[in-house]
């Protein structure tokens, strides 16, 4: 028996409204994040941090999350002591957990852990649907080496079940990079991380990927809904609070700008030959320079003018 197939044309594409943003320009109601990090780093901190601003429906270090966000947080490397330990530090420091955010250790039910017996899939999947979750954080995947093909066989197959578990709603999965007996630097990190994704990402085409630094920082390695996506350079105090840290450049930009200039490109270059500028202790400054400078142009706090004019 012959079958044929219908050839489809431009009549046939789907012109339903794209799916819409849970996390603006970060993630979609049905979108995934990775975010690597190494141990001991902070990304179960950090994490708690944008959980907690979420689920109140608050933005978190310039990320705004459509509404409040209903969160279920799966820590499966701290044991319920530590984890609360930790919560009540956060909660005493302003930070509390609202209504719509809930959470497990590794310690409250074995089958919410990824390997354990007694399905995780399913078992996840259920809660979420009970709890009508909007967001699976789940901290944090086995540890992998980066560039190792059977970890990272071990990664596909434990994101592949959390994609399952989040019963067709968003995730944010966590993959906690192992040192290993050699310290890669961040940039091929990166490009170990890039390879690893592929072009088409892992599991359900990740949304994000983010790579947390020794800064601290979160480096956008893979972005799918930004072309252009800034660094998120963070700082963290003593009592492990992560707050939004700048460039550090924005006085020599009006120092050099008081000069006059003509275009950003122009300011950026002689900012960056600045011996001062040259002196910043920070990994991602050129990288932040340009977008600084354009956003003080839009904010109307500089504007370009030709250096004589400037010098009358």
């Amino acid at each position: 028996m012959t079958v044929l197939y219908k050839a489809r044309t431009a009549a046939d594409l789907d012109n339903a409204p794209p799916i819409p943003h849970l996390i603006q320009d970060v993630c979609r109601s049905q979108g995934s994040i990775l975010l690597f990090g190494r141990t001991g780093i902070g990304k179960t901190r950090l994490l708690w941090q944008m959980a907690c601003h979420w689920a109140a429906g608050k933005e978190a270090f310039g990320l705004r999350p459509a509404h409040e966000l209903r969160i279920t947080f799966v820590q499966a490397d701290m044991y319920r002591t530590d984890f609360e330990s930790m919560i009540k530090q956060y909660s005493s420091d302003g930070l509390p957990p609202p209504p719509a955010l809930c959470w497990f250790s590794r310690d409250d039910d074995a089958s919410f852990i990824i390997g354990a017996s007694g399905g995780f899939g399913k078992a996840l999947a259920e809660h979420n649907k009970s709890w009508d979750t909007d967001l699976t954080i789940y901290d944090a995947v086995p540890d992998i080496t980066l560039g190792d093909p059977n970890d990272q066989q071990v990664a596909y197959n434990c994101l592949r079940a959390l994609a399952s578990a989040a019963d067709s709603k968003a995730y944010l999965g966590v993959l906690v990079q192992r040192k290993g007996s050699t310290q890669q630097t961040i940039e091929e990190d990166t490009e170990n991380i890039d390879n690893m994704l592929g072009s088409q990402g892992w599991g359900r085409q990740a949304s994000t990927v983010w790579q947390m630094t020794a800064v601290p920082s979160l480096v956008w390695v893979k972005h799918r809904l930004c072309k252009k996506p800034r660094p998120i350079i963070l700082s963290v105090d003593d009592a492990g609070t992560f707050s939004l840290r700048s460039a550090g450049a924005t006085g020599f930009i009006h120092a050099a700008a008081a000069s006059g200039f003509r275009s950003a490109r122009e300011l950026a270059d002689r900012v960056s030959a600045m011996p001062e500028y040259r002196a910043l202790q920070h990994p991602y400054k050129d990288r932040m320079l340009r977008e600084v400078i354009a956003s003080l142009i839009q904010q109307g706090k500089l504007k370009p003018v030709p250096s004589s004019v400037a010098n009358e």
